[in-house]
C-alpha cells in the first residue's frame, strides 16, 4: 500500500531551460514511500548524486530516480520536475550514509557539493588549447586554487563584481572531480579509488587579472566564478573519466568542442599529482581544464557580456546552464532581487510567461545516461596511464 504526503509552499522558479522568465507559483512538493519490495531496496550506494532545496528550506541529498522505459531521469506525476531518492547522512561518507525509498519531487537544483574543503584547478591541461595559445604542454599539472565562496548553483546567475567589470571575463567548460575518499600520496594505478563522482563546471576567469598579476588565483576566485552541477556521477557510471565529449555554447552558438582524452595529464595523474604530501578530503573539488575554444584566443577577443548565457555539456553527465550578471547592472534587471549574499536570482513575469515556463523542466539532465557497454568499448577498456594522448 502506497503512502502520499504532500507539502504545498510557495517559491519562486528561476529560469526555465525554455529560457523565459521565472514568476511566482504554487508548488506541490510529493514524498513517496512503499511497502513493496523494489530494486532501490537493495541498493546500497547512490550512482547519480543531487542536492536540492528541501519543503522546510534545508538542503537535501538524494539519488536521481531514472525511468525504467527510457533509462533517462524519472519525472514526478506532473511530469515537469525530476524526482530523487532521499539520503540520509553524508553522501561523501561511504559507511554512514543510506540511501531511502523515500522520492522526493526535486524543485531547485543546488551544487552537488555543500562546502568543498579546498577547490583546485588545472591550468594548460588539454593539447589543443595550450596550442591555440601558442604554449608549450606543460611537463607537469599547472595547479591554481579557488575558494569554496567561488561555486554557483545550476542556474544561479555568475555575478561579475565591479573589480572583473573591465577584466575580460571568459568562460572555460571542465569536467570535474569530487573526492568521496580521504586521499594522500595516491598512485595513479589506484587514484579511481578515491573519487566521489564527476560533474560539469565553469572555470570563469578575469582574463586581465590573470594576464596582469602573474598568478591566477585572484582572476578565478571571485564569488560564483564557478558553477558546478547538475548531477554528481559515480565512477560505477563513468568508469572511464577521459573518454567523455564536453562542449559549451554561449547564447546557444558553439564554443567549445573536444573530448577529455584530449587532456595532457589525464584524470587518474592528477589525482595522483595532487595528493602527493597533500591530504585530499572529501568534498575536495578538482577542475581538470578547459578545451580549445576560449573567448580570449578568438579575434576579435570575446568577453561575456550582461544576459548572456552559458551551458556547459559533458557526456553522461548533462548539462549545467547560467547566465552572466554584471553587478554594477542588477538594478537595470526588470523585478530583480537579490538575496543578501549576493547568489541567486529571481523576476517577475507576465501570466502568460508563467503558464508555458510551468511545463519545463528545472535543469537540463537529459544527456545523463549513456550506453555504458558501447562507452567501454570504445575506450578499448586500456588501462588508464599517466598519458591519455590525443587521438
Amino acid at each position: 500500500m502506497r503512502q502520499t504526503l504532500t507539502c504545498v509552499g510557495a517559491i519562486t522558479r528561476q529560469r526555465w531551460a525554455t529560457g523565459l522568465p521565472s514568476s511566482p507559483s504554487i508548488v506541490v512538493v510529493r514524498y513517496f514511500s512503499s511497502t513493496k519490495p523494489t530494486a532501490r531496496t537493495a541498493r546500497k550506494t547512490w550512482r547519480r548524486l543531487v542536492r536540492f532545496d528541501s519543503p522546510d528550506n534545508q538542503d537535501v541529498f538524494g539519488d536521481l530516480a531514472l525511468d525504467p522505459d527510457t533509462g533517462k531521469a524519472g519525472r514526478d506525476d506532473s511530469g515537469r520536475h525530476y524526482t530523487a531518492f532521499l539520503i540520509n547522512g553524508d553522501p561523501f561518507d561511504r559507511d554512514n550514509y543510506e540511501l531511502t525509498t523515500t522520492k522526493a519531487t526535486v524543485i531547485k537544483l543546488l551544487s552537488p557539493v555543500r562546502s568543498p574543503p579546498i577547490i583546485l584547478g588545472i591550468g594548460l591541461n588539454y593539447a589543443k588549447h595550450a596550442a591555440e595559445l601558442k604554449a608549450h604542454p606543460p611537463a607537469q599539472p599547472i595547479l591554481f586554487t579557488k575558494p569554496g565562496t567561488a561555486m554557483q548553483h545550476p542556474d544561479g546567475p555568475i555575478l561579475i563584481p565591479q573589480a572583473a567589470a573591465e577584466a575580460e571575463c571568459d568562460y572555460e567548460a571542465e569536467l570535474a572531480i569530487v573526492i568521496g575518499k580521504r586521499c594522500k600520496n595516491a598512485s595513479v594505478e589506484n587514484a579511481l579509488e578515491h573519487v566521489a563522482g564527476y560533474t560539469c563546471a565553469n572555470d570563469v576567469t578575469a582574463r586581465k587579472w590573470q594576464r596582469d598579476l602573474g598568478q591566477w588565483c585572484y582572476s578565478k576566485s571571485f564569488d560564483t566564478f564557478c558553477p558546478l552541477g547538475p548531477v554528481l556521477v559515480s565512477p560505477r557510471v563513468i568508469p572511464y573519466p577521459n573518454n567523455l565529449n564536453i562542449r559549451l555554447t554561449l547564447n546557444d552558438e558553439l564554443m567549445q568542442s573536444s573530448n577529455t582524452r584530449d587532456m595532457i595529464h589525464n584524470v587518474p595523474h592528477l589525482i595522483s599529482f595532487l595528493s602527493q604530501g597533500t591530504t585530499l578530503h572529501p568534498g575536495t573539488v578538482i577542475l581538470t581544464g578547459t578545451p580549445e575554444g576560449v573567448g580570449t584566443s578568438r579575434t576579435p577577443k570575446l568577453v561575456l557580456k550582461h544576459g548572456n548565457e552559458i551551458k556547459v555539456s559533458i557526456q553522461g553527465i548533462g548539462t549545467l546552464r547560467n547566465s552572466i550578471v554584471y553587478e554594477n547592472t542588477v538594478d537595470d534587471l526588470p523585478g530583480a532581487e537579490f538575496t543578501a549574499a549576493g547568489v541567486s536570482g529571481q523576476a517577475e513575469s507576465s501570466a502568460e510567461s508563467d503558464d508555458t515556463s510551468s511545463n519545463a523542466p528545472i535543469v537540463s539532465v537529459s544527456d545523463l545516461t549513456m550506453d555504458v557497454d558501447r562507452y567501454n568499448a570504445g575506450y578499448g577498456r586500456r588501462k588508464v596511464g599517466r598519458d591519455s594522448g590525443t587521438d
